[in-house]
């Protein structure tokens, strides 16, 4: 019991509530070192054969905002554990990239991405790419609902299953698709923003069309519907990234 409340207590301690000024600073000092995560995680995501360099600019940037911030917030009781973390996930992903180990790389850069987005919570920082990515784990999972489908049937639990996940989608979307988005919080350009619109614009509709496929019930309609709707929302996280240095995606402006 005793343990439980101190642990109690030190989640409630680091609750940590920043000057206006102060988490600006720090948000933008995340922006900036998401700016060189986001290629990393979609060159290691693709195997690119310059996923190798896109990790080491991340490694980079991961130094400076280290420098910047490093163990300099003796407010936050997690700050330390996260910073040493978040250092073992990167080198451990540097180390990944150079031995070929491409699928456990990416794992390790999916758990950097939620342990900035834990950080950001516990500093209850606005973060539009927060809320894509955790909106994307929704979409994953109506992804995998059909991935195995092949030549087979939707049964009639997993059409329900289906049109429950989509519904959950739609609600969440519905919300994600109104949020204000001031593009120089997050440092983008004219083009850049316009393009998020029109792959949030993107999204909107593959998910009309995915639930007037499920509405009609032709199974070949579904599936393909399914397949629409995780490339326009790629497309926005993308636009968060700096592929300045790296070579051009299909899937970026």
């Amino acid at each position: 019991m005793r343990r439980y409340m101190a642990s109690s207590w030190f989640w409630l301690i680091t609750l940590v509530a920043l000057s206006t000024s102060a988490q600006a600073n720090l948000k933008d000092a995340m922006v900036m070192l998401d700016k060189q995560y986001i290629p990393a995680l979609s060159l290691v995501r693709e195997q690119s054969p310059h996923a190798s360099q896109a990790v080491s600019r991340l490694l980079d940037s991961w130094w400076q905002f280290k420098r910047q911030y490093g163990y300099n917030m003796p407010a936050d009781l997690a700050w330390n554990f996260d910073m040493d973390r978040l250092e073992w996930l990167i080198q451990s992903t540097q180390r990944q990239v150079e031995q070929d180990e491409l699928v456990a790389a990416y794992a390790s850069l999916l758990q950097v991405r939620e342990r900035f987005a834990v950080i950001r919570q516990r500093y209850q920082m606005e973060y539009f790419p927060d809320e894509l990515a955790r909106y994307d784990l929704l979409v994953e999972s109506i992804v995998i609902s059909v991935r195995d489908l092949a030549n087979r049937q939707l049964s009639e639990h997993a059409r329900m299953k289906l049109l429950n996940l989509t519904m959950r989608a739609e609600r969440e979307w519905s919300r994600l698709k109104v949020t204000v988005i001031n593009p120089y919080d997050y440092h983008l350009q004219e083009y850049q923003y316009q393009y998020l619109q029109q792959a949030l614009e993107s999204e909107s509709r593959a998910l009309s069309e995915l639930r007037k496929a499920l509405k009609q019930g032709d199974d070949k309609e579904i599936v393909q519907a399914v397949k629409a709707i995780q490339p326009p929302l790629s497309r926005g996280y993308m636009v968060f990234g700096d592929f300045s240095a790296s070579p051009r995606l299909a899937t970026h402006p």
